[in-house]
């Protein structure tokens, strides 16, 4: 048994100057309030964008002339030289102990206790 809420003008606060019926919208004003009290939300991804368009407007400083120099080479150069800085992109991320299979652990009570075995025995023949 639900009792209809009293909206007459007559009931407390509905009179009341500044009253209005618009919702609050509470989401709103959640979000906006984040954002003001944690500017890093939004400006430590302006700094990195203004960077990265940095990086990538002095990359193109002489772009012509370098692709014009690779154009002239026998394409076994050419793919060498388009590769290259991939090549020292792949190297950086991927080093040789972290691209190569490590050997099998030194510790295999702890492997034993903890209940994995050796990944390696998938590249074992």
């Amino acid at each position: 048994m639900n009792t209809p809420p009293n909206n007459t003008p007559g009931s407390a606060g509905v009179s009341d100057p500044g009253y209005s019926r618009s919702s609050t919208q509470p989401f709103y004003w959640s979000v906006w309030l984040e954002l003001w009290e944690n500017r890093s939300i939004y400006v430590a991804p302006l700094i990195v964008g203004v960077v990265v368009l940095f990086g990538f407007l002095v990359s193109t400083v002489g772009m012509p002339e370098r692709r014009q120099a690779v154009l002239l080479l026998d394409p076994a150069h050419q793919r060498a030289a388009i590769g290259a800085p991939y090549d020292i992109r792949r190297r950086i991320l991927l080093p040789r102990c972290a691209a190569q299979r490590t050997s099998r652990s030194q510790h295999s009570v702890l492997e034993i206790t903890a209940g994995f075995g050796s990944h390696n025995r998938s590249l074992e023949g």
